[in-house]
């Protein structure tokens, strides 16, 4: 054989080579497109309560998930809370506080939950106690700073989601917190 035609026989077998394993490495073009059903709107919900001192507040948060990617948008949030409780004629207690929810979430590879870290940060949550001086006014006897973060890691069932809402969290008789997730299909 010529040296000249072996040497672009072997370029071109080098080069077939290549491509196959190439092709070899490349995704099944489904696999390229993370597709759901359905892209889908709803709210995350979130329910805090506190018998003592008492409140309950709750906060809507927008949810958006993407059909092809999976991409999930959640809007942030700010809540407030705060209560008082009067202990007898002379003392109360008082409580209050602030969440920035930042959620993020990934939907599984099954497809059948939606994974929610809130990122909750707590901000200024402060509890304070106060007692009547001898003329009935209110005089702050102590504060301390309430150092709880509550447990921001959050997995919903999106076909649960879809039917009436999941639920997560539980609300006792000495207060709570309540996390509901509602879909709707699009």
């Amino acid at each position: 054989m010529n040296s000249k035609y072996f040497f672009r026989f072997s370029g071109i077998f080098t080069l077939l080579i290549i491509l196959f394993i190439l092709s070899g490495c490349k995704k099944d073009d489904d696999s390229d497109n993370f597709v759901l059903k359905h892209n889908y709107a709803g709210t995350l919900t979130v329910t805090y309560t506190n018998a003592y001192p008492p409140w309950a507040v709750t906060k809507n948060m927008d949810v958006h998930i993407e059909r092809v990617y999976g991409t999930v948008t959640i809007s942030a949030a700010v809540m407030n809370y705060s209560g008082d409780t009067i202990i007898d004629d002379d003392g109360k207690i008082e409580r209050s506080g602030q969440w920035h929810i930042n959620p993020v979430g990934t939907v599984s590879n099954d497809e059948e939950y939606l994974t929610v870290n809130a990122h909750i940060v707590v901000i200024n949550d402060v509890t304070r106690v106060y007692a009547k001086n001898d003329d009935g006014v209110w005089i702050l006897v102590s504060e301390s700073n309430v150092n709880e973060s509550p447990n921001s890691d959050l997995s919903f069932n999106i076909v649960e989601a879809c039917t009436g809402g999941a639920f997560l969290g539980y609300l006792p008789p000495t207060g709570g917190i309540l996390w509901k997730l509602e879909l709707i299909p699009l």
